[in-house]
């Protein structure tokens, strides 16, 4: 695919997105590009692993490992971007080893599998039902998965996908 527009994002670490060092703050634009973004399979500017396509112009995500925090648990949902919604369901829970930290599994527009980072508020709200049994760690009764890494949380997707 051939593009017209490129442009290169960043999204801190708590899931704020910022354009040439000023934040994006408007919810509508939020929500169209976080509900765009997917992997970078352009084959160009492969050290950027996400990308948020609109119409012919793409937009380049650099961040620390994904684009994607959920900033609130409303109800049942994990709340992300601007105030796109995911239903949390624990079994889509999945500790990273060497980032102490809780990644949630959901699925893009394009069905792809992406990984969110659970932030600090949802986490304190999951936390009374969250235990440790020596190493291994436990939502209510359900064993969280674990992996070393986060590269090795997603390395499947990737080959799945060509990336690597």
């Amino acid at each position: 695919m051939k593009f017209e527009r490129i442009y290169f994002y960043k999204i801190n670490m708590n899931g704020d997105l910022y354009f040439q060092d000023s934040k994006l703050t408007d919810i509508s634009f939020l929500n169209f590009f976080f509900q765009r973004i997917e992997y970078n399979t352009t084959g160009i500017y492969p050290q950027y692993l996400y990308i948020s396509i609109c119409g012919k112009e793409v937009n380049f995500i650099e961040c620390k490992d994904t684009p994607i925090v959920f900033r609130k648990l409303e109800s049942n949902d994990f709340v992300y971007g601007g105030d796109l919604k995911v239903l949390f369901d624990y079994t889509n829970l999945v500790y990273v080893q060497d980032q102490s930290t809780l990644f949630y599994k959901f699925f893009n527009k394009k069905d792809q599998e992406l990984y969110g980072r659970i932030g600090k508020n949802p986490l304190v709200e999951l936390a009374n039902r969250i235990t440790q049994k020596g190493e291994i760690y436990f939502f209510d009764q359900f064993r969280i998965p674990e992996v070393a890494s986060f590269e090795e949380l997603i390395k499947d997707q990737h080959k799945k996908m060509k990336i690597f």
